[in-house]
């Protein structure tokens, strides 16, 4: 139904989450698939240089939804059939979880619904609000508010085709979220802990 449920302080009613910034430990890709959708060539894509690992880590801190303004971004952290999905664009060669920037006249509501759709291809979704949060690469700091984005956890249902022209080449299922191969790392390290503690306050499957 692509609804968002609110409960008390901006996170479904009952809800624990940790409330500070925590990294996800040591873990294996267990039971992982992967499946190609229609994509657009890399060569159509443009260019993307991440930065140097060694000389920009990337900073990131977690906070209870609703808490930031002026958000950049919008992340969605995905499960269908009890498994994390994880999506990677053609230009690259590393995984992450749908999102990006907001366009202008959205909310990070919209914003999210409209990634997880050309990410995924998710038809049909529940959308929860998870958290806040604030990344950038050092040591490139940015002005204040422009590294600033929403979370938000999705329970999909259905997954259908990607829409025509998407930058995404594969998209995977895991049942244990992948700690290597991945974009950004230390971002998904620190959103991990969240999403875990919402799926099983939840009880979602």
């Amino acid at each position: 139904m692509n609804e968002i449920f609110y409960g008390g302080g901006g996170t479904p009613s009952g809800c624990l989450l940790p409330q500070t910034p925590s990294y996800a430990g040591e873990g294996k890709d267990e039971d992982s698939e992967t499946f190609s959708v229609g994509a657009r060539d890399a060569e159509d894509c443009v260019p993307y240089e991440e930065p140097p690992k060694e000389t920009s880590p990337m900073k990131c801190t977690v906070y209870p939804f609703g808490t930031l303004k002026d958000y950049r971004f919008a992340s969605i952290i995905a499960l269908h059939e009890g498994r994390w999905l994880l999506c990677r664009e053609a230009s690259r060669d590393t995984w992450e979880t749908p999102g990006g920037h907001i366009e202008p006249g959205e909310t990070p509501v919209e914003a999210a619904r409209r990634e997880l759709f050309e990410e995924t291809g998710a038809k049909d979704f529940d959308l929860y609000p998870l958290c806040d949060y604030w990344a950038c690469h050092e040591p490139h700091e940015p002005l204040e508010g422009q590294a600033n984005g929403q979370q938000f956890f999705a329970h999909v249902h259905a997954l259908g085709p990607l829409p025509e022209g998407s930058e995404i080449a594969e998209v995977t299922q895991h049942t244990v979220f992948p700690t290597a191969g991945l974009t950004y790392p230390e971002l998904e390290a620190a959103i991990l802990p969240w999403a875990e503690a919402f799926r099983t306050t939840a009880g979602l499957r």
